[in-house]
């Protein structure tokens, strides 16, 4: 018949959970048959515990129970009061269960000052950058300004000139006399031929651009491919496991493991394009 651990309770066949505390129950009060069927994963005070077993049974783990320790019960030095008792788990999930308390006792636990002025600071910093205009601009990017730009700077230059043509040539009747004529003329071609002359470097700087998007392209290949194999979610996540969106921390701590671990293997890297294929990468894992 099962008992429950805390209020020695015995139960019918086929109850689960104590009807008073809540426990799981167990199949006998033998302390060492109870430490055969299940695992200790930690100890603390009676409220610490509790609030830990609670979100362990939130999240579906049904074999988490927790125990008064009758070693210390009667404890007294400053080492173990307080720490009376045990959180236990089936052999099955205790995997799961303590990564699970992990993260939770991680997301609870009081940060220093120092540290949420330094979270603080590297949020703001993050999102500045976003909102600055000043964020890196893929070489393809790039090559799509630079032509666009040259297009219409070289439209504008070359209608201008026309029309300067025509007003020359009295097609387009418009009165210039003397020297209002000489400023006029000479204003609009200084202009118009400026225009033309910049559509014209904007379009060989994107033809430039174009061969560096092809290098690019190599260089995000290369990239991609180690990333599939060194720098996976999975590995991250195993790695650092937790909620980006409930812990701050975890984003830095991620982002930053990412950023290293490119750098290391990739040396070469420029720093801007570094952090914008991190933060790329970050965005396609976890966002």
């Amino acid at each position: 018949m099962p008992w429950c651990p805390n209020c020695k309770t015995e139960y019918r066949e086929g109850i689960e959970t104590c009807a008073d505390c809540g426990s799981h129950l167990v199949k006998s009060l033998n302390e060492e048959e109870r430490a055969t069927d299940a695992c200790s994963i930690l100890y603390g005070d009676e409220k610490q515990v509790r609030m830990i077993e609670n979100h362990l049974k939130e999240k579906g783990f049904t074999s988490v129970f927790s125990i008064r320790k009758k070693d210390l019960e009667n404890a007294n030095t400053e080492s173990v009061q307080g720490k009376q008792y045990e959180l236990y788990v089936s052999a099955e999930e205790r995997e799961d269960v303590i990564k699970c308390a992990a993260e939770f006792m991680r997301s609870t636990s009081p940060r220093s000052e120092e540290e949420m002025q330094r979270m603080a600071q590297a949020s703001a910093a993050r999102m500045a950058s976003k909102g600055s205009g000043k964020e890196y601009k893929t070489a393809k990017e790039r090559y799509s300004d630079l032509k666009s730009s040259g297009i219409m700077l070289l439209c504008f230059g070359v209608a201008g000139l026309v029309f300067m043509v025509l007003v020359i040539l009295d097609v387009i009747p418009i009165n210039f006399s003397g020297y209002n004529a000489l400023i006029a003329y000479s204003v609009m071609g200084i202009f118009f031929g400026a225009l033309f002359i910049s559509g014209i470097m904007s379009l060989v700087s994107a033809k430039k651009m174009n061969s560096a998007n092809d290098e690019e392209k190599k260089q995000l290949d290369e990239l991609n491919e180690w990333r599939s194999q060194n720098l996976t979610k999975e590995m991250i996540e195993n790695k650092f496991p937790g909620d980006a969106a409930e812990d701050e921390q975890i984003y830095f701590i991620r982002y930053d493991y990412m950023k290293d671990a490119l750098s290391k293997e990739f040396p070469d890297l420029k720093e801007e394009f570094l952090e914008y294929y991190t933060e790329s990468v970050y965005s396609e894992y976890f966002e």
